[in-house]
């Protein structure tokens, strides 16, 4: 087996979904943070949500190819004058943590 077919086999394996669960997200602190979740059916007919680490892999929405993972960028751009503050050292309300 060559190393094309190897990778589409293993990342078949690891799309399919875990058995008894589905993948959710709740929004973040951010309307465009989405916090992934695992919802998974427990016996009793109850269910538990967890925080769900198996990243993109998981989500069938996900675009994954053999040399990249399409994740959505979150960071706003820097405008020159925050560069030149940053580079200055200079602490504002936009670079201060949660602003």
């Amino acid at each position: 087996m060559n190393a094309p077919d190897k990778f589409a086999q293993l990342l078949a394996l690891t799309r399919e979904p875990f058995p008894a669960s589905t993948k959710n997200y709740l929004t973040g602190s951010r309307p465009d943070v989405r916090v992934p979740v695992r919802d998974i059916a427990l016996t009793n007919g109850e269910q538990v949500s967890v925080y769900d680490t198996s990243g993109p892999y998981t989500d069938p929405a996900a675009e994954i190819g053999e040399r990249q993972i399409d994740l959505p960028v979150l960071t706003k751009p820097f405008s020159s004058e925050q560069l030149h503050a940053a580079i200055a050292g200079v602490l504002n309300a936009d670079s201060a943590p949660g602003g």
